[in-house]
């Protein structure tokens, strides 16, 4: 205790690292996959790509092959996606769409959803096919 009293700073420093470092875990499920490890996903596991985008950004321009899903819309057409609960799904969103497009997946038992980092914007950059 006399330590702790003694390195307050760095006792408080310590703390709020490891706080901030699990929140950080915590609340990010999705976006952690980048785009060379989606497209290993793609081709090696037959993973599947959702972009949960509106319709409306989603047709102005998406992945190769995605399937258009809104966010809002996912959780009422799920059976769209029951046939591949044990393939690889990897979603595609902005913002914090994705985040919790995977969380919804995950918790409805697709446990290899993961979220693209980087949205499309990143897919573009790596210079990965997109649809128009």
């Amino acid at each position: 205790m006399e330590f702790l009293l003694n390195n307050l700073f760095w006792s408080a420093l310590v703390v709020v690292s490891g706080a901030l470092y699990l929140w950080n875990l915590l609340r990010s499920e999705g976006g952690d996959l980048s785009p060379q490890a989606a497209v290993g996903l793609i081709n090696r596991d037959s993973g599947i790509v959702v972009d949960v985008r509106e319709a409306a950004i989603y047709g102005e321009s998406h992945m190769a092959g995605a399937r258009n899903i809104p966010v809002a819309q996912l959780e009422s057409r799920l059976s769209e996606l029951e046939k591949f609960k044990t393939r690889p799904i990897v979603v595609c969103g902005a913002g914090g769409e994705a985040d919790r497009a995977v969380r919804m997946l995950r918790k409805q038992g697709f446990d290899k959803a993961a979220g693209l980092a980087g949205g499309l914007k990143a897919w573009n950059e790596a210079g990965f096919p997109v649809e128009r």
